[in-house]
């Protein structure tokens, strides 16, 4: 059991990453998505991803008996469960 007794890594500058830059959509943006959606159906799912901020995937996994109407509330099952 040879244990290394002082860190390796000590003198080892860590790596600088880019930061990632997030572009922010303008509510005028959004109203023109919103315009161009062909019907309620789609419009409604276009509210639901943007305001929510859900995945797409847990979007497509939720059912209907997920919904809370009287809370006006939905339950989602996210990443990692």
């Amino acid at each position: 059991h040879d244990y290394i007794l002082k860190n390796p890594m000590v003198k080892i500058e860590l790596m600088k990453l880019d930061k990632k830059v997030y572009t922010i959509v303008t509510e005028e943006e959004v109203q023109k998505v919103r315009n161009i959606c062909p019907n309620k159906r789609e419009l409604a799912l276009f509210d639901f991803l943007y305001e929510t901020g859900v995945r797409v995937s847990e979007c497509s996994n939720a059912k209907i008996s997920d919904i809370n109407w009287e809370k006006k509330c939905i339950k989602v099952i996210g990443k990692g469960n």
